[in-house]
């Protein structure tokens, strides 16, 4: 087994099963074996365990036994103390509960009587007191009530003077309506005056304002002037400041294009370095395929090349010999070092176009303002114009400000006139209401006089206050005299109820001390019985007797305890001497180091069940999993040579046949449609020389082939490779192409109509014959509506081309000239 994983050998999975199923064998064997031994010693190590628990138990009952014999032993040294305490006990429950009843109602008799006594005595003293103090407050009354007319006469002179009171509040709301009418007389006329100081005022301030509003005149026209004056400064120096901004971007974007065009030249030398490095190593490796492929030759297996199954003298690689590994990597590092210099060429690109842009931009801008100039030139221009703009902005700011100042100063002199004369206005409504409030405020005066002398004559006292002084002096008198009449009578009937009840609880009292004294013998004879009844010789014996309920319940508790103590060692005791009756005293520690041993062995059965179930369940389990893959790998198998043979077949791998993929085939089929299309062009540029076919036969069975293109030269009747073309040929040969390319397009795809086409330089290396020959076929592209361009710079060619678009450089940048 371990030989088969070493190798990895996937073919010899059968010879791997037979093996398992052996140790699955012998797995199950040992497992049962190993159970039967664990399940005797389970039996064995049960029964000692049985022994040792009854001999345990035995042990602890003759242990038990003379513990309860000494604590019995122990208990009957107090047998005489707890007899003592159940006769104490005994007399104190007699005490408690027959005793003190009797005792207690004694002495509730007793101090029933002392209560009487007492009360019988206060009783006596207050009616004592009482009695002359009665006969005294009864003459007084007497005295008062002859005070009867006076009383009557006082209370007729105070009803005359409240009904009088009403008038003398008139009189006096009448005097204070009179002054408060004088008052506002008087703040009216103060009033009207300060409005009429003010009008005089409001006039002065008024001619004031209208005479600056004067002075001002059209200042508002002279303040919108110098307003646009300010925007076209302000415009001018935005402008100026943006094309400064522009010229900062352009030094940031010109150092970007530097770094650019650095990027690109280090990435173009990258490309070409890793470039060679793949080329060289592709060289080696093509150099290196005979050995290569005699390395992966197996006996009796044909040769991807001959087919021959005997290998007698296979090709050997070389030390130096690169992997396809290798050389993977050095073009996959070649293509990225490639990307990476077109990315860096198209970035430069890109930034210069957009630098040349901005230029150009800046330029135009700059002329607007400054005139025609260099772009060199542009910065000493602006800084100057910048400086002439600052100072006119300047003083337009200036001016603008006053002429704001002036012309807000004249809008509020306007707005305080408006102000002012409203005001003036106002003013005289309110001078004619307040001279109508002061005539209305006099004739009010004059009534309130009038009014006031009519009341005064009925009166008798001049005011109130002093009407409210009799009246509360008549009031006090009257008051004075009922208080003494009251105050005599509650006090005669506050005593005459005194004396009532003192006499009445004395006799109360006289008859309840009779019924008390009665009890109270009857209280002494039931106690002297009670002490008799439950042996008590004297008071002394039975107070000493004597105890609390809760005394009594703990003492009770304790001798009960006791005895009940007592009671269960005696039967304890007597229960294990049945139990015991015939045994011995058994050594445990032998038992136990028997069981300890059984126990161990027992553990080490189980840890080898448990190993070999463990083992056994692994083993079935891959068993079971390699048979499964087994099935699959043999599947898979099928499939996949099913697959390879269809895979070798599109990516062109078949051994002993040419080498094309399914994606070259296919490109082929419209590849020879593009080249037939191409030579009814190229036959006429090379004067019927040439014509392009397509290269079906590679060099040899290694490599791929199906898009390389021969020539076919009719002066000669053979086909070359178009690499020996000339510099001229090539590109009537590329011009064909493209032009056939542009007609395949067309033709599969009729929803696109290629109506112009431009062809950039490639002119220069033909000669007079064969570049009329070019622009003869280029001739033939303009019919109908299709524009054809071309950009050279070949003077012959702009000869022969009637509508040009010419570009011209000159100090400010390029310019075009249409030419027709």
């Amino acid at each position: 087994l371990a030989k088969m994983q070493q190798d990895k050998d996937i073919y010899a999975l059968p010879r791997l099963l037979s093996c398992l199923a052996v140790l699955i064998q012998e797995g199950m064997a040992a497992r049962e074996a190993e159970d039967l031994a664990r399940k005797r010693l389970q039996e064995q190590i049960a029964s000692l365990a049985g022994h040792i628990a009854a001999a345990s138990a035995n042990n602890e009952r003759l242990e038990q036994l003379e513990r309860s014999k000494a604590r019995l032993g122990e208990l009957e040294t107090h047998q005489v103390e707890y007899q003592e305490k159940q006769i104490r006990l005994k007399k104190a429950q007699f005490a408690l509960h027959y005793v003190k009843p009797a005792a207690d109602a004694l002495e509730k008799a007793q101090k029933t009587i002392n209560e009487l006594a007492q009360s019988q005595a206060t009783q006596a003293q207050i009616l004592g007191s009482n009695e002359p103090e009665l006969a005294r407050l009864e003459q007084a009354y007497q005295e008062e009530r002859g005070k009867e007319a006076e009383r009557e006469g006082l209370a007729l002179d105070i009803a005359a003077l409240e009904a009088a009171l009403p008038a003398y509040d008139e009189l006096a709301r009448l005097v204070r309506a009179a002054e408060g009418t004088n008052k506002k007389l008087k703040v009216k006329e103060i009033e009207i005056a300060a409005i009429r100081e003010k009008h005089q005022a409001l006039e002065e301030e008024r001619a004031q304002y209208l005479d600056t509003v004067k002075k001002l005149g059209e200042i508002k026209v002279e303040a919108e002037r110098a307003q646009r004056r300010l925007d076209d400064a302000e415009k001018l120096s935005q402008t100026l400041a943006d094309i400064q901004r522009t010229l900062e971007v352009l030094a940031k974007d010109q150092k970007e294009l530097d770094a650019a065009q650095d990027e690109y030249r280090s990435a173009q030398q990258e490309s070409t370095a890793r470039s060679s490095e793949y080329e060289e190593l592709s060289a080696a490796f093509l150099s290196e395929q005979a050995g290569i492929l005699a390395s992966r030759l197996a006996k009796g297996l044909p040769c991807p090349v001959c087919g021959s199954t005997d290998h007698p003298d296979p090709a050997v690689m070389t030390a130096q010999a690169p992997s396809e590994a290798a050389l993977q990597k050095a073009k996959e590092i070649a293509a990225t070092a490639k990307e990476r210099a077109s990315r860096a060429s198209i970035a430069a690109s890109g930034i210069k176009a957009r630098l040349e842009a901005k230029q150009e931009s800046v330029i135009q801008a700059a002329g607007t303002i400054l005139g025609i100039a260099t772009l060199g030139e542009i910065p000493g221009l602006l800084a100057r114009a910048g400086e002439e703009a600052k100072a006119g902005l300047s003083r337009a700011r200036e001016i603008v400000a006053e002429l704001a100042r002036q012309a807000r100063q004249k809008q509020a002199c306007e707005l305080r006139v408006t102000e002012l004369e409203t005001a003036l206005a106002n003013m005289a409504v309110e001078a004619a209401n307040l001279e109508q409030e002061i005539r209305d405020l006099k004739m009010a005066r004059e009534g309130e006089k009038a009014r006031i002398t009519t009341i005064q004559e009925t009166l008798e006292y001049k005011s109130r206050a002093e009407a409210e002084m009799e009246m509360k002096g008549k009031s006090r008198k009257l008051g004075a005299l009922k208080a003494g009449l009251e105050t005599v009578e509650q006090a005669r009937n506050k005593c005459q109820k005194q004396v009532d009840q003192a006499r009445a609880l004395l006799a109360d009292i006289s008859g309840r001390l009779l019924t008390a004294q009665t009890e109270l013998a009857e209280a002494q004879e039931n106690f002297l019985a009670a002490l008799k009844a439950r042996n008590f010789q004297t008071r002394a014996q039975y107070e000493a007797s004597l105890m609390s309920e809760h005394l009594i319940q703990e003492l009770q508790n304790d001798v009960e305890g006791y005895f009940a103590q007592e009671n269960a060692l005696r039967a304890e005791i007597s229960a294990l001497n049945t139990a015991i009756q015939g045994t011995v005293p058994v050594d445990i520690k032998t038992y136990a180091a028997k069981l300890a041993a059984l126990e161990g062995e027992k553990a080490a059965a189980d840890n080898r069940f448990l190993e070999l179930y463990a083992s056994l369940e692994t083993n079935q389990k891959v068993y079971e999993a390699i048979t499964a893959k087994h099935s699959e790998m043999q599947e898979a198998e099928i499939g996949y040579q099913r697959l390879k043979n269809l895979s070798d077949t599109a990516n062109g791998d078949l051994i002993g046949k040419p080498k094309m993929t399914f994606e070259a085939y296919v490109q082929a089929t419209y590849f020879n449609q593009i080249i037939a299309l191409a030579n009814q062009r190229f036959y006429s540029m090379t004067g019927g020389r040439f014509e392009l076919v397509r290269k079906e036969e590679p060099g040899d069975l290694r490599s791929q082939t199906g898009l390389e293109l021969d020539v076919i030269d009719n002066y000669t009747g053979r086909s070359r490779s178009v690499k020996t073309l000339s510099g001229g040929e090539s590109f009537k040969a590329s011009l064909a192409l493209a032009l056939g390319l542009s007609d395949m397009i067309q033709r599969f795809t009729g929803g696109i109509q290629l109506e112009s086409v431009f062809v950039d330089e490639g002119f220069g290396s033909l000669d007079s014959e064969s570049l009329d020959q070019a622009i003869g076929v280029l001739s033939t592209l303009t019919s109908g509506n299709r524009l054809v361009g071309i950009i050279s710079h070949v003077s012959e060619l702009r000869e022969q081309i009637d509508k040009k678009i010419v570009v011209k450089k000159n100090a400010r940048g390029s310019q075009i000239e249409m030419v027709l």
